[in-house]
């Protein structure tokens, strides 16, 4: 972005995170960019989906790109949303938890009708002098960012009140050179968004080609020409005629054992790790921001053995597993929403059943288990009687030596996915950046 032209001159903002700005330019607090007062959303419970109502916007429906999501629809009666009813290009902001600082710029010709929920402030703004959309994207800044971690910079709890929303400081050009800059952004934004979309897609056809070829391996085995039989179990199929069909309570060496109902406090390293469900990532592992541990007279019960299994019993996460190893993590112990499934390792190898944990036919069964159910939910009662299709113990050792080479080749492939991604989400952020406070003159530029 070097190449790009700059301001003839500028002067100091007198705003720390917003640094030098375009001399022309002025430094605003929001409150007086607004027609209207801040106001917060509703405090109504989220029930109904009569698509007839206003639609009924929450935190958690808005994606981290500032759109709506489909699958999370909820709508308020007329009645009750009407004090509540969006604007266009009014922005909605959100005030408390891990989503604080989010914003949501509303569009009536993609939503219409909608109203916003308590947890949201709506910032309504003045639009003879102030471009909602110039603002949008300053609430997309790395300026803006840093202005929301300095102001929680102190507190336990994540919260962003309307009082502090006011006093947030922003750099603001004319009228028209906002327009400029809103106009040249969406163009240029549209450009790497679609590459990003791009890649997405990509990452998202390996990650099925890899759940496709596990599914393959641990029920139908390597050998294309192996005599089959029917496994009677209608999610497995057919498998090879020398395998034998078990539930899980049948593979192991203890029974299945809930974790430890304790508080993640101590983030001392002297100390057990204490795996929760919120540690463990969508490829399997853990995460180390998110390290706590437990005082090892309360994890005594609860320490895990080599290539014991995690399974997570309830909530978004219902199924998720985690294999752990000792020689990675150090001693460890797990928590109440987790349970332990210790295996036979005589007869059974955990690294199989860990990737039959990842095969479709598992999720089809977490699917078909939880269907009826409106918090979803696994106790051990039901982890017993997950069925498997067991080979004897040298293919399974096989199977996890081809599973494991051919999982490198789809690491390597996702991870150079992840990090394009990555970089083209950063250079977007740090292009909103440069534009909306002035860095960067584009208003004779223009995009290809």
């Amino acid at each position: 972005m070097s190449q790009l032209p700059c301001y003839e001159s500028y002067k100091n903002s007198g705003v720390q995170w917003l640094g030098e700005i375009p001399s022309h330019w002025e430094v605003k607090r929001m409150k007086f960019l607004l027609s209207e007062k801040l106001k917060y959303g509703a405090n109504e419970s989220a029930e109904s989906e009569d698509k007839d109502q206003p639609r009924y916007i929450r935190i958690t429906d808005i994606n981290d790109s500032g759109t709506l999501r489909e699958d999370t629809f909820k709508s308020l009666e007329i009645e009750k949303a009407q004090e509540y009813l969006l604007n266009d290009l009014d922005i909605l902001l959100a005030r408390s938890g891990a989503t604080v600082g989010k914003s949501y710029l509303h569009k009536k010709d993609k939503v219409n009708v909608a109203c916003y929920a308590g947890y949201l402030i709506r910032a309504r703004f003045n639009k003879e002098n102030y471009d909602p959309q110039f603002i949008n994207l300053f609430l997309q800044s790395k300026a803006y960012w840093s202005w929301i971690e300095s102001v929680n910079i102190q507190a336990t709890i994540q919260n962003v009140s309307a009082e502090k929303y006011n006093d947030l400081a922003l750099s603001i050009p004319s009228l028209a050179e906002q327009k400029i800059i809103a106009d040249f952004l969406d163009k240029r934004l549209a450009q790497v968004d679609a590459l990003i979309a791009k890649q997405e897609t990509l990452l998202e056809k390996l990650a099925e080609q890899r759940v496709a070829l596990i599914s393959h391996a641990v029920t139908k085995g390597l050998n294309p020409d192996v005599e089959m039989k029917e496994s009677d179990v209608v999610l497995l199929g057919n498998i090879p005629n020398t395998w034998n069909i078990k539930r899980l309570k049948f593979l192991l060496s203890e029974k299945l054992k809930y974790g430890a109902n304790e508080s993640a406090e101590s983030e001392d390293k002297e100390n057990p790790r204490y795996i929760r469900i919120t540690d463990i990532d969508d490829s399997g592992n853990l995460k180390d921001e998110t390290f706590k541990s437990l005082e090892s007279e309360k994890a005594q019960e609860y320490l895990l053995d080599d290539l014991d299994i995690l399974l997570a019993r309830s909530g978004a996460t219902v199924g998720k597993s985690y294999l752990y190893k000792a020689e990675s993590v150090g001693i460890a112990c797990y928590a109440g929403y987790l349970i332990r499934a210790r295996l036979d390792q005589e007869n059974y190898n955990p690294e199989f059943v860990n990737y039959f944990l990842q095969s479709k036919q598992y999720w089809d069964w977490i699917s078909s288990i939880n269907i009826q159910a409106t918090i979803q939910n696994v106790s051990a009662e039901k982890y017993n009687d997950l069925t498997l299709a067991i080979p004897s113990l040298e293919e399974q050792k096989q199977l996890i030596e081809y599973l494991k080479n051919e999982d490198e080749k789809f690491n390597r492939a996702i991870s150079k996915g992840k990090k394009l991604v990555h970089l083209l989400n950063e250079y977007r952020s740090t292009l909103i950046t440069q534009v909306v406070t002035g860095k960067i003159d584009v208003q004779n530029l223009k995009v290809n």
